[in-house]
């Protein structure tokens, strides 16, 4: 759950970025192309082999001759279990205005189309987009679904408005598509009983840098880092308690530092040579490589018997 993220979202303050991540409007035109690449990559490890059957006996990998639709996104998906999208209605202000920004932009159907088109799943998975009452995502382990509320869309706007970013919109959306992956790996852990060492929460922000950042595609690189500056603008309105620190999630201000080491891990001479040493101190840059390296080596072999070879 994405609790902690929005923990401190009562206050909002502008803090301008010392280095602007936008991309402007072409992260909305962008984003059902781009998110296509998230998942891509993890279909390597499967194209030359010919999986039948799963190892934990909850999953079965599609064979490349199952039939496939088109639903206008323009993502073959297959027919047999999916993730479903659902949008549920709204009342309030925030919900009205996460509902409209998530739906006109289809960013549900193409987030689970995704999914669908590279990973079997052993059932359908709802993923639903609804007016929860506060800021939040969540899987929910008895019915399992994915929610993504709508106030936390609205939220991510009204954060990267007042840090002044010059397309909030797309930056809310991209965000937002970070923390969905985040999500799917609560999913994925609880689905195929996935095995997790350390924190429940940090293992899923490690499998969404690793869907964002495996290809080094620069548009999902900047999701990321999206991603990264929400946390850091969470964390500094923050009033820690001792109950802080105690939470299963990692504090906002780690999560920053987290993702953008995984950032800067993934690619350091390329969209690593945009984080500064004022962001990312050198003492933790010099271990990043090899962290990221096997964060994504650990989740490639924990995907593999589940993802779809691609014709």
């Amino acid at each position: 759950m994405l609790a902690k993220v929005v923990a401190a979202a009562g206050s909002r303050g502008a803090v301008h970025m010392s280095e602007k991540r936008a991309r402007g409007a072409s992260v909305r035109r962008r984003i059902a192309v781009a998110a296509v690449a998230a998942v891509a990559a993890l279909s390597v490890v499967a194209c030359d082999s010919d999986k039948s059957s799963d190892k934990s006996g909850k999953a079965e990998t599609s064979s490349a001759e199952s039939s496939t639709t088109s639903d206008g996104t323009g993502i073959d998906v297959d027919p047999k279990f999916k993730m479903k999208p659902e949008y549920d209605g709204a009342s309030s202000s925030d919900g009205k205005a996460g509902k409209k920004l998530m739906e006109d932009n289809q960013l549900l159907q193409i987030l689970a189309n995704n999914v669908n088109k590279y990973l079997t799943l052993p059932k359908d998975v709802p993923i639903i987009g609804a007016e929860c009452g506060t800021p939040n995502a969540f899987w929910d382990p008895e019915a399992e679904t994915i929610t993504m509320c709508y106030e936390l869309a609205t939220l991510f706007v009204e954060l990267f408005e007042d840090d002044r970013d010059p397309d909030p919109e797309g930056a809310a959306l991209a965000t937002t598509a970070a923390v969905f992956f985040h999500e799917l790996g609560h999913a994925l852990i609880s689905l195929f009983d996935l095995p997790t060492l350390g924190k429940e929460e940090d293992v899923a922000d490690q499998l969404s840098a690793v869907l964002l950042l495996n290809e080094k595609d620069p548009e999902l690189q900047s999701y990321a880092l999206y991603y990264a500056r929400a946390f850091e603008l969470l964390g500094q309105m923050e009033d820690l308690s001792p109950g802080s620190f105690a939470d299963e999630h990692s504090l906002n201000a780690q999560r920053n530092f987290n993702v953008l080491c995984w950032v800067y891990g993934s690619d350091p001479e390329g969209v690593g040579q945009q984080i500064t040493s004022s962001e990312l101190p050198e003492e933790r840059a010099v271990r990043c490589e090899d962290e990221y390296q096997q964060i994504e080596d650990s989740w490639y072999q924990l995907l593999e018997p589940y993802i779809k070879p691609q014709r």
